[in-house]
């Protein structure tokens, strides 16, 4: 199943979900607010509040805005392949594949179960660095073993647009990646490390944490 949230009906924020979100600040409020002194957040609410509002509005617009642009897919995924076998299972040639980078796939699961996951678009070239930072943003995590789920179920969905996942990023800004792909009238997927820059044609996949 595939759902675009950029393209559902436009249903305007309620004042409900305005009530949640005071009281998610409340709570924070709650258990963090010793740490600020009383008399500055006094000042700072009476002189800067509706600032204030605004940039935490501004924060909810920025989160809602990227989760409108990701694509959601389930699959059925079996946790108990090893790594190599659920690549072959997506029936792609298998233009280049690093042993170790493959074993180093982290796993999200055990057993055979349907996982829902996201693809993501991004309108500039991220490094291997500023990708996982848009995973963080998302609250997602790369999924070796869904993203293959993915790929096997639909083949076709890497015709039109390659999809990535990446993992193992070290502190030299290197990370391990899987890409599956087209070139003519081959389907492709390739699993290395890269340091340089993803192409922002390439739509990046994750799990929820």
């Amino acid at each position: 199943m595939t759902k675009n949230l950029a393209t559902t009906s436009f249903v305007r924020m309620t004042l409900q979900q305005g009530g949640l979100m005071a009281d998610n600040l409340t709570e924070k409020c709650r258990t963090d607010g010793e740490t600020l002194p009383r008399e500055t957040v006094q000042a700072v609410l009476k002189e800067e509040g509706q600032a204030l509002a605004e940039e935490q509005f501004n924060c909810l617009r920025a989160r809602v805005e990227r989760r409108a642009k990701m694509i959601s897919r389930k699959a059925v995924v079996d946790y108990t392949r090893p790594p190599r076998q659920a690549l072959d299972a997506t029936g792609r040639v298998v233009w280049y594949c690093d042993k170790l980078t493959l074993e180093s796939a982290p796993k999200t699961g055990k057993d055979k179960v349907e996982v829902e996951g996201w693809f993501f678009d991004l309108d500039y070239d991220p490094t291997p660095t500023e990708l996982a930072r848009e995973y963080e943003l998302r609250s997602l995590r790369p999924d070796f073993w869904w993203q293959c789920a993915v790929n096997e179920a639909d083949q076709a969905f890497a015709d039109e647009r390659p999809n990535g996942v990446q993992w193992g990023l070290d502190k030299d800004g290197v990370a391990s990646f899987a890409t599956f792909n087209r070139y003519s009238d081959k389907r492709v997927v390739g699993v290395d490390r890269y340091g340089g820059q993803w192409g922002r044609l390439c739509r990046f996949g994750g799990v929820r944490k």
